[in-house]
C-alpha cells in the first residue's frame, strides 16, 4: 500500500489489464464517477525502447472497476496533481494515469522490477512478474462462478476458447459437482 505504484498493483489484480494496458491508460479514459474504464492504448517494450500502440487484439474494451480501486485511483490522481503543480511548465501532459513524479512515462520494464522486489521484500511465493496479476485476476472470476465470457470480456482475449485455454485447469472437484447436478436432474429410475 505504501509503494508508488499501490493503485496500479490494485488496477491490476481487480482488472486483468496488462502491463502495458496500465501504463498506456489516460484520464480522459477512466471515469471515476460511474467506476469503469476504456483500455484503448498500451506501452510496449522493443528493444528497450518503449512504444505506443492498441491492445493485443487491435481491440478497446470497457472495463468496471469497484469501489476500493476508484478510491485508490482518486487518491493516485490527487497525488499526481500535485506533482504536476510541483513541475508546472515542465510537466509533459501526456494525460497517462501511471507517471514519474515528474509527469514522465514509465518504462515498462521498471514495473516489472518493482514488482519483483516488492515480492521478496514481502516473502510471498514468487509470481514471474506483474502478468501473474492478471492470471490471478482470471483465476478468483472464474473459481468464483463468473461467466468465461464475461471474464474472456475483461481480459480482452479475442475469444473464449483463449480464456479457457489458458485458465481452466481439470478439476476433480468441479467433475464431482457435474456428476451430482446431473444425478440431481436425472434422478432415480
Amino acid at each position: 500500500a505504501a509503494d508508488r505504484w499501490a493503485a496500479l498493483w490494485r488496477l491490476a489484480v481487480t482488472t486483468g489489464m496488462r502491463r502495458g494496458e496500465l501504463l498506456g491508460l489516460r484520464w480522459q479514459n477512466v471515469d471515476l464517477d460511474r467506476g469503469e474504464l476504456l483500455v484503448m492504448e498500451s506501452l510496449t517494450v522493443a528493444g528497450h525502447k518503449t512504444h505506443e500502440g492498441t491492445p493485443k487484439n487491435d481491440r478497446a474494451r470497457r472495463i468496471r472497476i469497484g469501489g476500493e480501486t476508484v478510491r485508490q485511483l482518486k487518491a493516485w490522481k490527487a497525488q499526481q496533481n500535485r506533482e504536476r503543480i510541483v513541475c508546472g511548465d515542465l510537466w509533459p501532459d501526456t494525460g497517462r494515469v501511471f507517471t514519474w513524479h515528474d509527469g514522465a512515462d514509465v518504462h515498462p520494464n521498471i514495473i516489472t522490477r518493482t514488482f519483483k522486489r516488492l515480492q521478496a521484500k514481502a516473502d510471498v511465493t514468487p509470481l514471474r512478474g506483474p502478468h501473474n496479476l492478471r492470471h490471478t485476476a482470471a483465476t478468483v472470476l472464474l473459481e468464483n462462478g463468473t461467466n468465461i465470457k464475461d471474464v474472456s470480456t475483461r481480459l480482452g482475449h479475442s475469444s473464449s476458447r483463449v480464456t479457457m485455454d489458458l485458465y481452466v485447469e481439470p478439476s476433480s472437484e468441479r467433475d464431482a459437482a457435474a456428476a451430482e447436478t446431473l444425478e440431481d436432474l436425472f434422478g432415480t429410475a
